[in-house]
């Protein structure tokens, strides 16, 4: 697969993958920064297609010398159903 790359291909990603999507909540977990590098994980709650799930994972980015992201690499897991963060998520 191809990276989705400049604005115009996150962009595109994005209005893709969010089309069926609905009553979204998003979590941040504390962010590990290290220089231009940061690394955050999401707890993400959602309808997807009229099914409710979650979708947990982690990313990894790298900024360049203005602050913009030039580098974005992210990981999850989808589950079905409604789960909450469990204690000391995110920490």
């Amino acid at each position: 697969m191809e990276p989705n790359r400049g604005r115009d291909g996150v962009r595109a990603y994005w209005t893709e993958v969010t089309a069926t999507q609905a009553n979204v909540g998003v979590r941040l977990g504390r962010p590990f920064v290290d220089g231009d590098r940061a690394t955050v994980e999401f707890w993400t709650t959602m309808e997807n297609g009229g099914a409710e799930v979650t979708l947990t994972g982690c990313l990894l980015l790298r900024f360049d010398g203005s602050g913009l992201c030039s580098h974005l690499r992210e990981y999850w897991f989808f589950q079905e159903g409604t789960e909450q963060p469990h204690p000391g998520w995110g920490e």
